[in-house]
């Protein structure tokens, strides 16, 4: 019981970080455009809470063997907020 609660803890840390840092991303990423459309990415964080509920309850908090579908969602968040942000800086630049 004590090694489960660990690892249900840890795995439920690791998704708290990831959606700190998807919610700090956002944020920054709506300051750069002002633009509170960009807040529409906030949704892909429901795929996590529904990643992290599968997780606990279905495989009692063990990691996927592949890879983690959190981390997934995480990455399409980086890269599509570092393609908006890049891409507001480009149309300035060429205006």
């Amino acid at each position: 019981m004590g090694g489960e609660c660990f690892t249900i803890s840890r795995a439920v840390f690791v998704r708290i970080l990831f959606a700190a840092h998807g919610l700090f991303s956002i944020y920054h990423l709506y300051n750069v455009t002002q633009d509170p459309n960009k807040w529409y990415l906030t949704t892909a964080l429901m795929g996590l809470l529904m990643e992290t509920s599968i997780t606990i309850y279905r495989k009692r908090g063990q990691e996927w063997k592949w890879s983690a579908i959190s981390q997934c969602v995480e990455i399409v968040l980086i890269l599509h907020q570092l393609a908006m942000s890049h891409w507001g800086n480009f149309n300035e630049m060429c205006l």
